[in-house]
């Protein structure tokens, strides 16, 4: 009994020294999404500047090369979302204040085409997410300081509810997409590089 105790001890010994302190394989890689990496999101409109509420808008993550868009699609695993290579405007901002436009910070309902507005769900399959019946203010369009919400600048999605940016996360099934306070990922590129 004792033999077999002391045996089973040097075991775990062994994996726990192997494996490094607790945590270390996260801190190797990365352990969540620093807010400075979050900024992998684009908003895209045909014309140059501003982007208007209301209207459907393309909205891209360039976390991997050449980006790519959401958009609705039925599937039984998590939300009901894929990305797709296709320049779409899949998606229309509503703003809580009645604004003409995306403003940097202001709360906003984040609605997808052919579904409803997208809010914070928590569930056990993929990204926690959900569809709303209602208006979803509880999106901020983050950009960095001094930078205003324009097509084709790199911006953060910012869920007040679950308090974490929106960002692309590997998953084995769903829409690889998950919230910067939990994604652990390597990166394959800079998603702060200047748009093709």
């Amino acid at each position: 009994m004792k033999a077999t105790l002391i045996l089973g001890t040097l075991w775990l010994g062994a994996i726990f020294s192997a494996c490094g302190p607790a945590g270390s394989l996260g801190e190797r890689r990365q352990a969540a999404v620093a807010a400075d990496d979050a900024f992998e999101w684009e908003v895209r409109w045909d014309v140059p500047g501003q982007t208007p509420i209301g209207q459907y808008l393309g909205l891209r993550n360039f976390f991997l090369p050449g980006g790519q868009s959401i958009q609705y699609y039925r599937h039984i695993y998590g939300i009901e979302m894929v990305f797709t290579g296709d320049e779409t405007r899949n998606v229309r901002f509503e703003s809580k204040a009645d604004l003409p436009v995306i403003t940097e910070g202001e709360l906003v309902s984040i609605e997808v085409r052919s579904a409803r507005p997208l809010r914070y769900q928590p569930r056990d399959d993929g990204v926690s997410l959900g569809w709303s019946d209602d208006f979803a203010y509880e999106w901020q369009v983050l950009t960095r300081p001094g930078e205003a919400v324009l097509s084709g600048t790199r911006v953060r999605l910012h869920n007040t509810s679950a308090g974490a940016d929106l960002v692309y996360c590997p998953r084995t099934q769903g829409i690889a997409l998950g919230w910067s306070t939990d994604c652990i990922r390597d990166d394959p590129t800079d998603p702060t590089a200047p748009t093709e």
